[in-house]
């Protein structure tokens, strides 16, 4: 009996012959060995992924030599996006609905066609039911132990002499040399030795030996240690990869497009999760650790606080050398001095996390390497000059005409400022790299936007409207297209300072995007950064505390969305069914199990009510009042100013009395921009405001009437002179935000963080 012929618009012409054109998400041509992919929702959202079809799947070959097999893996992603809702089995086929997925799915499917290759089949056609299972039972284990990675490689060890092996060679040992890994794995008919930890050992074995061979050669010898073991099987890939089986023989059952069909149901008579279910529990399992682990409220908001000092106060400094350094026009072997001498004016060193002095222009550099002048010459030449001699009697003693003596100087001038104490960093490393990272960890933490949308952000994405900012951002996995969210001055701060680092590369490359510079190197060339390798190097950097095995803090969006859900939800109340709503909204969240999601970190929600009531409780001990009970609790005292602002565990009587009234009357704050708060929305305390609206039984706080003089003499407004700022802001927007941060010293100082500065 013949199989029916489904023809969907969507993938065929009206022929009925497969579409291999005209999809929005694919901007490559059908044939290419690497498509670009873009979001099938929203196709101009300018954020691809790629899918590279030129991976090894046996000895001396890749898929691309296999064209029969990649045209049926090119439908099957077609089919998989395109016709989503048709094949759609809910919990047991794979959803291709967003660029990350399409990509999943694809690099899926590929470890599905070299596992058959590498059972010495030609094509899924060729399997029987026994040869499926043997194929589940290959998924179940990683790439590196189905395919035997570490056997293939010793025979090859063991059939090649150490003299004909292919060997990269790096003389000035600036990179580690070593055996050409990517020419091994071809030549064994593997993808990477990345994950294979034996494999990687009998590399690392073989660059010692060669090491022996070649004196004065630095080999790649190290292994690195790994947080997980990567010889057991990790859940989600085994699920994954047998949901995206299962929708490959629902497209070969049901369409007639590919060439060598999945004929074989691989789960007749069960499901992919029950069958993975089953064949968990015959493999070592890597353990799941569920979300991203919370970082420490101290250490977190330690993190945050460097964050801030960065983009508020040392971004326009730094701005400020960058324009000093190339108005100078000054040599580049006189480059690192001079920033020396200029970033040690300034008046931001010793500050918590501060880049001054710094000790680069541009990067790092030995100023004798590569150079005739030995460091013995230099300190002879240096030496006659602080006897005093003349340039001419130097050059006569030396032998140097006068070029050679003006070079010279040059070098010494930066050679002997290495000595000078700095803080380690470049110019261009601080301006280019750690502001944008610390501008992109602001945006992450204080707009709950993910980090595709965060790094999508163009010059102008920040607007005022009525005069409250809001920010353009897009919205993936639910929305899928731009929309505004309400935001802060920090946020807009954060969004200036990318907008001038960004300036050059826009206008020389015609493009809109804030996280793509071109920086001091002097080739024009457009960057941009890791986020992650810069988080590890700005912890070292502020010396951020490790966790309890000595690694850095693992940071992620999820983290962040987290962060600010809980700052909100226990700011606002999880009495007011307006806020969760109003926080799904923030989210961008479909419902509200979405969001409950990032509310039962309670434990962190109660330490940042904590350090509201601490911080609270020292703004009455020093600020001023109008109301009977509050002025009972003031103190000028320093005893007690010092006891609240290092919050030490034992305080005197009247920062524990403060504390009492701040907890038992459950006080909130509302910051004024006059420096002052407003209690008036703590329970009880509407109706004692000058600015209180009765609506019915209730009364109401018109917060939007504050002002200096209105204010004046109600019983809710707390004056404080630490919530001044101490410093002319640079813009009328940032007068709440140019203070000290009095909350974040007293969490560090509770956390036993060194918070001084």
């Amino acid at each position: 009996m013949n199989q029916v012929v489904h023809i969907f618009p969507e993938i065929h012409d009206r022929n009925g012959n497969f579409k291999r054109f005209d999809y929005d998400w694919l901007r490559s041509d059908w044939p290419a060995s690497r498509w670009e992919i873009r979001d099938p929702i929203n196709p101009d959202f300018e954020n691809p992924d790629f899918i590279n079809f030129d991976c090894i799947v046996a000895p001396g070959e890749t898929l691309l030599d296999y064209p029969e097999l990649v045209e049926d893996i090119r439908k099957s992603i077609v089919i998989a996006v395109e016709l989503d809702k048709s094949f759609h089995e809910r919990k047991h086929t794979f959803q291709a609905r967003s660029v990350s997925a399409i990509t999943n799915f694809a690099y899926h499917l590929m470890r599905i066609y070299r596992e058959i290759i590498g059972m010495g089949f030609s094509s899924p056609s060729d399997l029987d039911a026994g040869s499926v299972s043997d194929l589940l039972q290959r998924l179940a284990l990683p790439e590196h132990i189905s395919r035997r990675y570490a056997k293939k490689l010793e025979a090859y060890f063991d059939s090649v002499p150490l003299s004909d092996l292919p060997v990269a060679i790096h003389h000035d040992n600036r990179i580690l040399s070593g055996v050409k890994q990517q020419v091994l794995a071809k030549a064994i008919g593997v993808t990477q030795f990345r994950t294979c930890l034996k494999s990687l050992g009998l590399i690392k074995s073989v660059n010692r030996q060669l090491q022996e061979h070649y004196a004065g050669i630095k080999f790649d010898t190290e292994i690195l240690e790994r947080e997980t073991n990567p010889d057991k099987s990790s859940e989600k890939q085994v699920r994954d990869l047998y949901r995206v089986l299962r929708t490959f023989h629902r497209q070969s059952a049901y369409l007639t497009d590919f060439g060598h069909p999945l004929v074989v149901d691989p789960f007749s008579g069960t499901n992919p999760s029950d069958a993975a279910d089953r064949v968990l529990q015959t493999v070592d399992v890597r353990v799941s650790k569920g979300s991203t682990r919370d970082i420490p409220i101290p250490v977190y908001l330690t993190l945050l606080d460097a964050a801030a000092r960065w983009v508020l106060d040392y971004a326009d400094e730094l701005f400020e050398l960058e324009r000093q350094m190339r108005d100078n026009g000054t040599h580049k072997k006189a480059q690192n001095r001079a920033i020396r001498v200029l970033s040690a004016q300034s008046n931001h060193i010793g500050k918590v996390a501060s880049p001054f002095p710094l000790g680069y222009y541009r990067h790092h550099q030995e100023n004798t390497q590569g150079s005739k002048y030995s460091p013995e010459f230099l300190a002879e030449f240096q030496g006659y000059l602080e006897q005093g001699l003349s340039p001419k009697e130097v050059r006569q003693r030396l032998g140097l005409n006068k070029n050679q003596y003006l070079y010279i100087s040059r070098i010494i001038n930066d050679y002997y400022y290495q000595n000078v104490e700095h803080s380690g960093l470049s110019l261009n490393f601080a301006l280019y790299g750690i502001l944008p990272f610390c501008c992109q960890l602001l945006l992450l933490c204080f707009t709950a936007g993910r980090e595709s949308s965060i790094n999508d952000l163009r010059a102008g994405c920040v607007r005022r409207v009525a005069g409250l900012r809001y920010i353009n951002l897009y919205i993936p996995k639910t929305v899928r297209d731009y929309e505004d969210l309400p935001t802060c001055a920090l946020v807009e701060r954060a969004v200036n300072v990318l907008e001038r680092l960004s300036e050059e590369g826009r206008a020389l490359w015609d493009h809109d995007k804030i996280f793509q510079f071109v920086d001091l190197k002097g080739d024009s060339k457009l960057r941009s950064f890791r986020f992650d390798d810069l988080a590890s190097r700005f912890m070292d950097f502020i010396d951020l505390e490790l966790d309890e095995h000595g690694n850095h803090w693992n940071l992620n969006e999820h983290q962040f969305r987290r962060a600010f859900a809980i700052m909100y939800f226990y700011r606002y109340g999880s009495d007011h069914e307006t806020s969760f709503n109003a926080l799904m909204h923030q989210l961008r969240h479909e419902d509200w199990t979405m969001t409950g999601k990032y509310l039962t970190q309670r434990e962190a929600g109660a330490t940042f009510r904590q350090i509201e009531e601490e911080w609270l409780a020292g703004i009455l001990l020093k600020g001023r009042s109008n109301d009977p009970e509050l002025v009972s609790l003031s103190s000028l005292s320093e005893s007690v100013q010092k006891s609240v602002y290092q919050t030490d565990l034992v305080r005197p009587r009247q920062a524990e009395r403060a504390l009492e009234k701040v907890q038992e009357d459950s006080l909130t704050i509302e910051f004024l921009n006059f420096g002052a708060v407003c209690l008036g929305f703590s329970p009880g305390r509407a109706e004692k405001a000058k600015c209180a609206i009765k609506d019915g039984g209730e009364y109401l706080v018109a917060l939007h009437k504050a002002s200096e003089r209105f204010c004046d003499g109600c019983p809710n407004l707390v004056q404080c002179s630490s919530l001044v700022s101490q410093k002319a802001p640079g813009r009328d927007s940032l007068t709440d935000l140019a203070c000290d941060s009095p909350i974040l010293d007293s969490v560090i100082a509770s956390g036993g963080i060194n918070g001084q500065g």
